[in-house]
Parts: structure tokens; C-alpha cells; sequence
């Protein structure tokens, strides 16, 4: 006879878009009743990197590490006479794309070479440590190592041996790496950025004297600008890369949509200096806005409060119910059902941040899993509500007929019995500007039955097909795995 069924409880947290924990007890501890394993759950706010199992996705999207720019290096390997000494011209940077830092040894104790670590994700600890995972792109090893910055802007790499984080610390570091930023040319500023606007984001940074941009993508960059002009809204700057390659002149418009949300664009960078492009709208048609979230974002009314639901002529396959604002002014809940039986099969909790109009069309801009960021757009027409999620940028002059696989059509069933109106957007609320509040966004999640999903709702411009691996396995996770960030659990048949 083979060993009996069992049950044993897994609480996946997505650390970042490439690097799923999880959170289960160690050991050979299985439950023989389904309520026997939930109590074994774990709390996904307390999880610390030493719970569990963490795997990554097997095809990355491009991230940053927080190491950007030109370094010079200094560096030790624990337990043996390997090292770079301080001026020994050895050499970090990721001047070619913002994911991938090269490292060049240089006259060190060992020969010259040169190695390629790609950025695989970063998240903060319990104790607000800054983890990075990379994963050498030769040897196909992951490597988990703890971020230390300091106020001069020098950083120190611990390595672990492998891709745990269970128990790095800066005293028992596999290797080290000391990094000093190699400083270009300043450039002075005759201006500094608008109060209103400075701040930490999640992909933007700015003071008084600087703006730095943290560009994604495979070939991309991060870019460092500095104030020329102040038209309001509107600022001229003269940017170049992190590693010192001039970028030139170009206006920046920015647009306050919440305390916590604000979007961006920009006109086309010119060697020259033109201040009049900053009041040329044609001069920012070439180019998206781009969305800015602060560290700590407050959740905001979303806008269409009201019930919503697929119209009765529509009802073919699934059929959708759309809750937003009625039980909290700041929550929309989407459930997704089976026409024909009403079984619900997905259901997913989103947190407002911000809601505005632009021309005929209305963005909501939410928060899923604690981290996951996704931009609504919707339009009413006909009496029926037309929304799609478009990532985590909003999207203008969005076709709903080219993208109807990604649209659920809406008629409102009735108001909520209290509703509150949204507020008009306010400028952003960073630290620099004003203390906030840190919100935990935790959105609650109903019990279900334990049959298995196979279908789910439309997918978010982000959500696409995922694999994820770890050094000695790898395992597939279904679209229809869903990821919460309350006490939710996997059970899994032993």
C-alpha cells in the first residue's frame, strides 16, 4: 500500500515579479483533514526569506537591482586569498541595460575576466533589508545577496554561496562586493525641482537638484536630469545616463492624479537647447505617459461607484459581477462565473489609488497582492460600461472593439446604498512633502470551495503565461494559480 493521502499548507508571496517564496512548514509535516493543514498556514505578513522555498521565473523580466551606474570595485572572497584591492581599475556598471551589471576583474589576485550577473529581482526584508537575486548568465547560478547602502552613495554587495537569503548577513558573506560610484562631469542646475513633485516612487526619484528614472527593459538605462526651467507643470531638463553619456534637452510634463499616483511624459530629447517645446502640446504626442506611485501609496476612492454586471443579452460563457466603491469606497471586487450555472470560478480584490477622466475615457489605478499594479480603463456608451486593464501604465486612445478578448461589457444593476464620491486629485504625498501614513494593502479574501479553477478572468496586460525555477528544480505555475497576500493557503495532495 502507498502512503495515504494528506495535506500539507503552502502560502505563496510574490517577493517581486521574478522571484516567487514559498512559505510552508519544514520537514515531513503533513495533515491528514483539509482544516488540519490551515492551521499550519502562515501569516504572509510575518513570513521572514528562511520560510520555505523560493523559485524564480525561468524567462525574467528585465528589473534593476538598485545597482546603477559606473562602480569601481573592491573585492573579497571569505576564506581564501581572493580579492580586488582598492584602484586595482576593477570595474561594476550596467551601462548596456539597467538588468545586467558587468563585472570586469581587474589586476587582481586571480586573472582578468569579466562576468555578466543578471538582475532577477529585489525586496525588502522583515527588518527593511534590500535583497537582490542575480543570476550569473554563464554558469546559470543564482546568487541571493543583501544591499547595504550609504549616504555617500557607496554600496556593499554580501553574496551568499547560493540563491538562499535564509541566513545572509554582512559578518557571514560567501563573497563581498564594495562598490564607489566613478562620478561624471556635474553639470550645474540654475533651478530646482518644484517641492510638489520631489520624492520617492517606484520607479522615479526626485530632490531638490536631481530626477533620477529607473528605465526597464532589455537595452534601457537609468537616467539621471537636472532642472533647466519651471513652467508650472512643465520642466526642462538636460538628461544623460547614470554612466555619464549625455542625453540632452527635453521637457517634462507631469500630472498629479492622487497623494500617491502621478504620471509623466516627455518631449524628444534635442542636443540644443529649446525652451519652447515645454509649451507645445504636439511637442508630447509622440510619447506615453508613464505612471509614478509613491513608497508608501494611500488608498483613494475609485470613481463609477455602483453594481455591475454582464448584460442578459451577452450571457454566453462567463458572465462577470463587478463591485466598486460599494463596500469601501476604495476596493473593486471582479468575479467571474459561469453563465449557465452561476459556479464561480475566479474572483479578485483591487485597492484603489487613483481615478481620473481624460476626455471620454475613466482610468482607475489599483494595487492586487500587495505589489501587483494594474491601470483600468473604462468608457460608458449606450448605457453599458466598457473596462479593460492595460498594465501598469494607462494607456490613451484605447481601442475597446481591437482589445474585446481583454473587455468586460457592463450594465450598472444598481447604486450602492451609501456612496462616496471620489476627491478631486491632489498632488502626490511623499515623504519629502508630508509625513504619511504606511497603509497595508491586504485585500480580503472569501472562502471558496477546493475544486480546481480552469478558467480565469481576462488577463491583465502584465499577467502572461509564467514558469518559475529554483537551482535544482523547475515547476510550472498555472495562469489560474492564484496569488493572495492574506493567510491563504495551497493544499497540496501528498
Amino acid at each position: 500500500m502507498g502512503r495515504p493521502i494528506c495535506y500539507k499548507c503552502i502560502t505563496p508571496i510574490l517577493r517581486s515579479e521574478n522571484v516567487l517564496q514559498l512559505a510552508h512548514q519544514q520537514g515531513d509535516t503533513c495533515y491528514e483533514t483539509v482544516s488540519g493543514a490551515k492551521t499550519a498556514c502562515f501569516d504572509a505578513a510575518q513570513v521572514t526569506p528562511r520560510d520555505g522555498t523560493t523559485i524564480f521565473r525561468s524567462n525574467p523580466l528585465p528589473v534593476t537591482c538598485h545597482v546603477d551606474g559606473r562602480f569601481s570595485l573592491e573585492y573579497t572572497l571569505r576564506g581564501a586569498n581572493l580579492k580586488c584591492e582598492a584602484g586595482s581599475e576593477s570595474e561594476v556598471n550596467n551601462c548596456d541595460s539597467s538588468s545586467i551589471l558587468n563585472v570586469k576583474f581587474r589586476n587582481c589576485t586571480f586573472p582578468d575576466f569579466d562576468m555578466y550577473l543578471r538582475c532577477i529581482g529585489s525586496f525588502l526584508g522583515p527588518q527593511k533589508e534590500r535583497y537582490i537575486i542575480v543570476e550569473n548568465e554563464e554558469s546559470e547560478e543564482y546568487r541571493c545577496g543583501l544591499l547595504v547602502s550609504s549616504s555617500t552613495q557607496e554600496l556593499t554587495i554580501h553574496f551568499s554561496n547560493d540563491s538562499s537569503c535564509a541566513s545572509l548577513t554582512s559578518s557571514n558573506a560567501f563573497e563581498t562586493y564594495n562598490l564607489k560610484p566613478i562620478q561624471s562631469e556635474q553639470i550645474s542646475s540654475p533651478c530646482q525641482f518644484p517641492t510638489w513633485v520631489r520624492g520617492e516612487y517606484d520607479s522615479l526619484t526626485v530632490t531638490a537638484d536631481w530626477l533620477q528614472y529607473a528605465q526597464l527593459g532589455e537595452g534601457t538605462v537609468a537616467v539621471v536630469s537636472r532642472c533647466v526651467q519651471v513652467n508650472e507643470d512643465r520642466i526642462m531638463v538636460y538628461s544623460e545616463t547614470k554612466c555619464g553619456e549625455s542625453i540632452g534637452y527635453h521637457c517634462l510634463w507631469f500630472a498629479p492624479r492622487s497623494e500617491s499616483l502621478i504620471e509623466f511624459k516627455t518631449t524628444t530629447p534635442r542636443e540644443e537647447l529649446n525652451t519652447s517645446a515645454c509649451s507645445s502640446d504636439e511637442e508630447f504626442s509622440h510619447w506615453p505617459w508613464t505612471a509614478a506611485v509613491v513608497s508608501n501609496a494611500r488608498p483613494s476612492s475609485c470613481s463609477t461607484i455602483g453594481l455591475y454586471a454582464t448584460p442578459a443579452d451577452l450571457h454566453s460563457e462567463d458572465c462577470y459581477d463587478v463591485n466598486i466603491g460599494c463596500n469601501n469606497s476604495s476596493g473593486m471586487k471582479i468575479t467571474a462565473s459561469h453563465c449557465s450555472t452561476n459556479i464561480v470560478f475566479d474572483s479578485r480584490q483591487y485597492q484603489c489609488i487613483a481615478s481620473w477622466r481624460d476626455d471620454d475615457l475613466l482610468f482607475l489605478y489599483t494595487i492586487r497582492d500587495q505589489d501587483t499594479r494594474t491601470c483600468f480603463v473604462g468608457k460608458h456608451s449606450s448605457g453599458r460600461l466598457y473596462l479593460s486593464s492595460v498594465g501598469a501604465h494607462c494607456a490613451r486612445g484605447y481601442n475597446f472593439a481591437e482589445n474585446s478578448e481583454k473587455t468586460i461589457v457592463l450594465e450598472e444593476t444598481s447604486g450602492c446604498s451609501s456612496t462616496v464620491r471620489p476627491k478631486p486629485a491632489r498632488r502626490p504625498t511623499t515623504s519629502s512633502t508630508k509625513a504619511a501614513t504606511v497603509v497595508v494593502l491586504d485585500p480580503t479574501t472569501e472562502s471558496t470551495s477546493t475544486a480546481e479553477m480552469t478558467e480565469s478572468l481576462p488577463p491583465d496586460t502584465e499577467d502572461v503565461e509564467q514558469q518559475w525555477k529554483s537551482d535544482h528544480m523547475t515547476s510550472a505555475i498555472s495562469s489560474s494559480f492564484l496569488l493572495f497576500s492574506s493567510i491563504t493557503c495551497c493544499l497540496i495532495i501528498l
